[in-house]
C-alpha cells in the first residue's frame, strides 16, 4: 500500500484570509498556491502549470524577492533545476506563508 501526503503551500497577501487552507470566497484572493497531490501551480484560482503525476518526489523551490528598492515584488517558481521559472510579477509587499 503506497500513501500519498497532500501538502498545499502558498503565499498570500497580508491582509486576505483562509480558512483551513481554503481561500474564503468573496475575498481578494490572489495567493500563489502549490498542491502537491494534484502537481498544480495556481495564482489565485486559475491554474498555472500542472506537472506530471508520479511516484517520484519533486522539488519545487519558491524564490520571493521582498527588497524594498524594487518597484515590483517577485516570486519565481522552479520545478528541479529547471532554468526557466514561472515568474509572479507585482506580488504584495507583505506576504503570509500558509500551509
Amino acid at each position: 500500500m503506497t500513501i500519498y501526503l497532500e501538502l498545499r503551500v502558498g503565499f498570500i497577501a497580508e491582509e486576505d484570509e483562509i480558512l483551513n487552507n481554503i481561500p474564503i470566497p468573496g475575498k481578494n484572493f490572489r495567493a500563489i498556491t502549490y498542491d502537491e497531490k494534484e502537481g498544480i501551480i495556481r495564482l489565485g484560482w486559475h491554474e498555472v502549470f500542472r506537472l506530471s503525476p508520479t511516484k517520484e518526489e519533486h522539488r519545487i523551490t519558491f524564490e520571493v524577492d521582498l527588497r524594498v528598492d524594487v518597484a515590483q515584488n517577485t516570486i519565481r517558481i522552479f520545478h528541479e533545476f529547471e532554468e526557466s521559472p514561472i515568474i509572479f510579477v507585482n506580488v504584495p509587499k507583505r506576504l503570509k506563508l500558509y500551509v
